[in-house]
């Protein structure tokens, strides 16, 4: 029986490769996208957070005119914290003029990370600025005006790396400096008489212990009755590149919440309808293996190891591609965004993730043949057997008006509804995602914030990618599903004298049909759709699907359907003639 059932084997898979081909795609594009996303949220979450831990991020900053003796007795009594000195000037490099902040700290608390040079008596100035404006790290210098005890002087620091700080993450026109204390102020000593570390001012507090709200009216009502005035206190939901970091990693995981399931119930439709195409075809075999004594339990297990195995391979697939494409597309817009060292960038991939998207894979693959194969393995041989539909053309009038009209396409499509809603839906997807893709770089491409437009524009370029491939693979498969059906009675109408551009003209009108059905259904619900994608983004206005891009995907979709419909003309030109005169009889 194992090998009878290893020969059925053999053949169905020579028969229906590209069949199995084309589900393995689908199933791979479907888990890139998946995983991508995941892979892109865990290893944005994971990097970040571990860029905060190890910049010893403060939990509170304050700001003051001077740091008395009474503060820090008052402070260290309370709370963990450090002193720093911060401040804003015009600097030069080879006589070009800039401005920036500057900070001069020990570096225990929100520590820069040198992303590029070493330790040493000099500064570290912001990477992108280092980048943008070519300053040569180890030979340029930054020259800048200072004054103590009303005596200016110009001092000079040589530039010793490029660094990024966790409370200055966000890609601007400003720079920030880093000027360790020891080095600032035996800068100073060179250049100045009798200067202390009371001299620098230091004029910022860093609390590293957990500040409650009790605290906060502490440090307010200390600040109100001393002789210090508090500028400022802020926390790490105030510092706005915090913030725009911590909102960029709410986006990443909302975006898991939504499109992905638009793929994912596209993706199985798409092999359900496949599958029980497959299955349909094997009416005849069933009953073949029945009638050979072959139990239904080992039928079913030679047909469901079809799908787990195309899922299986599909998901494997997906999955090795998956660290390759979305994330380097989304950190390679974070590096123009935020000032996040892509050092610390590690790529996440658990264990979990790949285990649940094959689990996923495998019970999808399993269950889809499953269900299509068991109404049919509970037949009897004969009735399965002999379910196979004949095709009658008694007059050459009949063929006429069969492809003079939309009576064969609409026919088709009523006998096999279940693969024509599963098409339209796909269709409906594949043109909503393209739609919302075009419009939100249309909406935000005279956007003042760079942010918005990088950002925003990186997601829609993935999902119209994703769309298009999916898409693509659909069509593919519901021309081969269409040829499958339909190929005794192309046969017989070749044998009949039928034309080739008639034959074809039939397959094009049914996938037009399914096209514009789903294209039609993808217009009426892509508004809604659109306006839940924008408030993901915190966009709350009244902003409506742009035409054009509404234009360009109905051309997408009906160039691709007419290119791909193309190859239906070859296939009908390989009728094999002998062949179908013995089916016509």
């Amino acid at each position: 029986m194992n090998r009878t059932l290893n020969k059925f084997k053999k053949r169905n898979i020579q028969a229906n490769l590209y069949n199995f081909i084309l589900v393995i795609f689908v199933v791979a594009v479907s888990v890139c996208l998946i995983s991508g996303l995941f892979i892109s949220d865990l290893t944005l979450n994971n990097s970040v957070n571990k860029f905060y831990e190890n910049s010893n991020l403060p939990s509170v900053w304050l700001e003051t005119d001077k740091i008395t003796n009474e503060d820090r007795e008052f402070l260290s009594s309370k709370f963990e914290y450090d002193e720093r000195y911060y401040f804003h000037s015009e600097f030069k490099i080879k006589d070009k003029n800039y401005s920036s902040d500057f900070i001069v700290s020990n570096g225990k608390t929100s520590i820069p990370y040198i992303v590029e040079g070493s330790k040493g008596f000099g500064c570290y100035v912001d990477a992108k600025f280092v980048e943008k404006n070519g300053v040569g790290i180890n030979y340029s210098k930054i020259c800048l005006d200072f004054e103590i005890g009303g005596e200016i002087k110009q001092i000079e620091f040589k530039v010793l790396g490029s660094l990024s700080m966790a409370e200055d993450l966000l890609v601007d026109d400003s720079c920030l400096i880093f000027i360790e204390e020891s080095v600032f102020l035996e800068t100073l000593k060179n250049e100045f008489e009798d200067v202390s570390l009371n001299d620098l001012n230091y004029n910022q507090i860093l609390i590293t212990s957990n500040i409650s709200e009790d605290d906060e009216k502490l440090i307010e009502n200390y600040y109100n009755s001393s002789g210090s005035t508090l500028l400022s206190m802020k926390s790490k939901t105030d510092v706005q590149s915090l913030v725009a970091m911590n909102n960029e990693i709410e986006i990443s995981k909302m975006m898991l919440c939504i499109f992905p399931v638009i793929f994912i119930i596209i993706s199985i439709l798409v092999i359900v309808s496949t599958i029980k195409q497959f299955i349909l075809r094997e009416n005849y075999n069933i009953g073949l293996l029945k009638s050979l004594g072959i139990a239904n339990k080992d039928i079913l297990n030679n047909y469901c190891g079809y799908g787990t195995t195309t899922c299986f391979i599909g998901a494997m697939l997906g999955l090795l591609v998956s660290p390759l494409v979305i994330p380097n597309m989304t950190f390679e817009i974070y590096d123009k965004v935020y000032n996040l060292p892509r050092e610390e960038v590690k790529l996440v991939f658990p264990v979990w993730l790949i285990a649940i998207i094959l689990i996923f894979s495998l019970i999808i693959g399993y269950f889809s043949v499953y269900f299509s194969c068991l109404h049919n393995v509970s037949k009897t041989p004969k009735d399965c057997m002999s379910g196979i539909n004949k095709i009658k053309l008694n007059s050459r009038k009949k063929r006429r008006n069969l492809f003079g009209s939309f009576g064969a396409s609409i026919r088709n499509m009523r006998i096999n509804l279940s693969r024509t809603i599963m098409s339209i839906v796909s269709v409906f997807g594949g043109s909503v995602l393209m739609m919302i893709g075009y419009s939100v770089k249309n909406l935000f491409k005279e956007s003042s914030n760079l942010q918005n437009i990088l950002i925003v524009d990186v997601f829609a370029r993935i999902f119209q990618g994703f769309s298009i491939c999916l898409l693509v693979l659909t069509t593919i498969i519901l021309i081969m599903q269409i040829f499958r059906e339909r190929v005794r009675e192309f046969a017989i109408l070749r044998v009949h004298g039928e034309n080739y551009f008639k034959i074809w003209l039939s397959i094009l009108l049914e996938m037009l049909i399914i096209s514009a059905i789903g294209f039609i259904f993808a217009c009426l619900f892509v508004q809604p759709i659109f306006i839940v994608f924008l408030r993901i983004f915190g966009y709350f206005g009244n902003y409506f699907i742009d035409f054009l891009g509404i234009l360009k995907t109905f051309f997408i979709v009906l160039i691709m359907v007419f290119v791909i419909a193309s190859f239906g003309l070859i296939k009908i030109y390989k009728i094999n003639l002998p062949s179908a005169v013995k089916i016509s009889e």
